[in-house]
This record gives C-alpha cells, structure tokens and sequence, in this order.
C-alpha cells in the first residue's frame, strides 16, 4: 500500500512517483496502469493464473517470502504489466545479485515482463515509458 512506500528511501520514493507518472501520465499513451510497491511474488504470481499446478506452487513456494519493489498493473483487470527491480550501491553483495537473479528467471519462466534499474538521482519519464510500456 502507500503505506510501504513512506517507509522507502527518498531516492526509492522518487522513482516510484516518476513509475506513477509514466504509468498513467500523458507520456504513456500505451497503457493506463497502477503502480504498488512492495508485493508479494507468490502472490502476484498466483493472481495472475501463473501457478495453476501445484508443481508450480512448490518451485515458488522457496520465494513466497520475497517482495517485488514495484508491480505495474493494468487500471482495468489488474493483469500484470511489468515487474520492477531496483538496484542500488550495495548490489556488489552476492546474495542481492543471487535473489535478483532468482527473480529475474522466475518472472521468465512464467511469462512476466521484469526489469531492473538503477537506483540513481534522476531518471526520464521519456525513458522509463519506452523501457517499461514499448519494449516487446
């Protein structure tokens, strides 16, 4: 909720506000979405109708405890449009690089767009749109 996004670091707040504008501003004519922070992978998964076999529920139920930064969803069925990974200055750690790893591959597997960036002072709203909404 919005609640988690207070919680997040200034420069974490920021390029959530700029996910919002690129979301359902006028620079993104593609889609109108919802942006919420900090959900949970099994669960977004399971919404989506991504793990319809048990077999599914158990590969993922090692992850069930790890949370996407952002979720992207679509204003009109809360289909998933994108998933979004920050990376910060301390990504040098190998658990970090490990667990962005394991998230990139699982949203591959089931056929979730997932994209990761770097958390940085300043970013385009030009460039998050093209990045998140007109990449195939």
């Amino acid at each position: 909720g919005l609640g988690d996004v207070y919680k997040r670091q200034p420069r974490e707040r920021s390029f959530y506000g700029l996910l919002c504008q690129a979301s359902c501003g006028e620079k993104n004519k593609h889609c109108k979405s919802l942006v919420f922070g900090k959900k949970n992978m099994q669960e977004i998964l399971f919404m989506q109708g991504k793990l319809n076999t048990p077999m599914q529920q158990n590969k993922l139920k090692k992850l069930e405890k790890i949370n996407f930064d952002f979720v992207i969803c679509k204003q009109s069925d809360l289909s998933v449009v994108a998933i979004i990974e920050l990376e910060d200055s301390n990504n040098n750690d190998k658990k970090k690089i490990q667990r962005l790893n394991a998230l990139a591959k699982k949203c591959r597997q089931v056929d979730v767009p997932y994209h990761q960036f770097s958390l940085q002072k300043r970013y385009s709203i030009e460039t998050l749109v093209e990045q998140i909404f007109c990449k195939k």
